[in-house]
């Protein structure tokens, strides 16, 4: 008995090799992704699609959340709060931040706020006229970031608040001062950069730019799919009356 193989329709194996390219191609850009993510040098470390999600949470978080745990170390919160808060630093140190201070009013924002809102916080704000020797600190940027923080429902909403009142009070604008640090590091890389003083890494960086062109090669990978799909259907009904007119001629 004669056995016929039967080969599978052009359209699946195309379907099947597209699907195939979307994942690699997929994996590819979340490995650049990654990898740029972990040449920062101030981003904790990230191994998998999670830590990437969790990523903004924890650079958000990371600054003030040991001073509310020194406050609530009675409650029970999650275990991932406590780890990021267990990993928190204060950039300057107790000891040596007052000199620093004295020196430099805007590092203030860099000290811990229950320790420059105790002795020291009369140097630079008046109690009596509200005069704020530092910088004033927009509401709204404040409110702004408290929101990304916690929600009004959160066990540590109530002591989170209480610090960024006593640093809108202060003038410790950690938003503002971090941003305009970012901006003069962006200028003096820029400079550098011109001057070829910058290193320069050997792979090059997906692009949203390369992610649109990915995009439109899938467009037309599914269109020819698709025309495929039509022309095997086409051929399948015409070969189908064929077959029912053959019958019907033999029969008669």
């Amino acid at each position: 008995m004669r056995q016929t193989h039967i080969a599978p329709p052009i359209s699946r194996i195309i379907i099947f090799v597209i699907i195939f390219y979307a994942l690699f191609v997929s994996s590819v850009f979340q490995g650049s992704i990654v990898k740029d993510l972990n040449a920062q040098t101030k981003i904790t470390k990230i191994n998998d699609v999670e830590d990437l999600f969790s990523a903004d949470y924890k650079f958000v978080m990371n600054h003030m959340l040991h001073t509310v745990f020194k406050q609530q170390k009675g409650n029970e919160l999650s275990k991932n709060l406590r780890k990021i808060a267990a990993n928190a630093k204060t950039t300057i140190g107790n000891e040596e931040g007052l000199k620093i201070l004295l020196k430099e009013k805007k590092y203030a924002c860099l000290l811990d706020s229950l320790y420059v809102t105790t002795n020291y916080l009369n140097r630079y704000y008046d109690n009596k006229t509200g005069e704020n020797l530092l910088e004033i600190v927009p509401e709204k940027a404040f409110e702004f970031y408290v929101a990304v923080m916690a929600s009004r429902d959160s066990p540590f909403i109530l002591s989170l608040n209480q610090n960024i009142l006593r640093w809108v009070e202060g003038g410790f604008d950690y938003y503002h001062i971090h941003k305009a640090t970012h901006d003069n590091y962006i200028n003096i890389f820029y400079e550098k950069h011109k001057k070829g003083l910058t290193s320069h890494s050997k792979f090059k960086s997906l692009s949203i730019d390369d992610l649109k062109s990915v995009f439109i090669l899938y467009g037309y990978m599914i269109a020819v799919c698709i025309i495929i799909a039509l022309l095997e259907i086409s051929y399948f009904y015409i070969s189908t009356m064929n077959k029912q007119k053959e019958s019907m001629n033999f029969v008669i």
